[in-house]
């Protein structure tokens, strides 16, 4: 049974409980599906949460990925995408000649988003990132946020932490190290998946589910973090849906609404149900909510969302 007793974003104790999910499962899935081996611990369940103050969605005790465990995903190569939306969105906020962070920055491919003369330096643990991102000329280190917000204060016009925030045990620690790095007037560009997309209505999505996401964030969630940092909200915006998750956009459609009419939000269904979901019958009906989707994919919420805060002036 889990043993944290407050939210990792707010420290409320309130909390509802969702799911009690099976660590043995966890490590299951991770086999049958990924074929990647998860750190044994010496717990039964994972408890899936969520923060009726603030709206955040975590998971109990929050076991995170190790070094290792981030290596076997680097074989896939999805894992670190060259081009990302929210790239796009940090760009326009970004000018010559500011001094920019991002905190896990992989290999540092947004650096070749940014204005001529911005000063780029990259936060980073897996090591062959580092090595990537070193060979193209990019300041990358392996130094916690918490180290570098004690000795450099007031160093940054933007930090940056793209598909991050979900990753951490505690974002909390994460966005006021940030906030306090920043300068006056500077800001802060945060991208995670979207509980309030498709992303929020699929099962068995083993990556957004320990030990690879502990937390998970709908808008109002986003928004409670700017109020726990003391940050100006600038902007939300939502990725639109893109061609590679259109069909998972349809599946979770059709699930999500048959879970909402049995009023279920579990994230994570028997192992034995979960291997073989992907051929289950019912997904052809799946086939015309994807047709929709595919058509109108502009308008409908993508897999991220991009959320800018801004460091007010004393």
């Amino acid at each position: 049974m889990a043993t944290e007793a407050v939210c990792p974003l707010c420290s409320s104790s309130s909390q509802k409980l969702i799911q009690a999910i099976s660590y043995p499962d966890l490590a299951y899935l991770y086999r049958k599906l990924l074929n990647i081996s998860i750190a044994q611990e010496a717990i039964d369940e994972i408890e899936y949460r969520k923060c009726p103050h603030c709206e955040l969605r975590y998971f109990a005790p929050a076991i995170c990925g190790d070094g290792k465990f981030y290596e076997s995903l680097q074989q896939f190569p999805w894992y670190y995408p060259d081009d990302k939306y929210e790239f796009r969105v940090a760009k326009r906020y970004a000018a010559s000649g500011m001094s920019i962070l991002e905190v896990g920055c992989g290999s540092g491919m947004f650096a070749a988003f940014l204005p001529e003369g911005c000063k780029y330096r990259g936060l980073e643990f897996n090591s062959e990132a580092i090595r990537k991102a070193r060979e193209r000329g990019l300041q990358v280190d392996d130094t916690r946020i918490e180290s570098l917000a004690a000795g450099m204060p007031g160093s940054f016009d933007m930090v940056c932490a793209f598909q991050v925030l979900e990753h951490v045990p505690n974002p909390a620690t994460l966005l006021s190290c940030a906030a306090n790095l920043l300068k006056p007037g500077g800001r802060i560009v945060i991208s995670v998946p979207s509980e309030d997309s498709f992303m929020g209505h699929e099962i068995n999505n083993l990556l957004n589910l320990p030990p690879h996401h502990v937390t998970r964030w709908c808008d109002a969630a986003l928004v409670a973090a700017a109020n726990q940092t003391g940050l100006k909200v600038v902007q939300v915006e939502h990725e639109p849906l893109s061609a590679t998750h259109v069909n998972d956009c349809a599946k979770a459609t059709l699930l999500g609404s048959l879970a909402h009419a049995f009023g279920v939000q579990w994230p994570l269904i028997s192992r034995v149900a979960a291997t073989r979901l992907v051929r289950w019958p019912l997904f052809a009906m799946a086939r015309p909510i994807a047709w929709v989707a595919r058509m109108r994919r502009q308008s409908i919420r993508g897999h991220s969302v991009i959320a800018i805060y801004e460091k007010p002036q004393p």
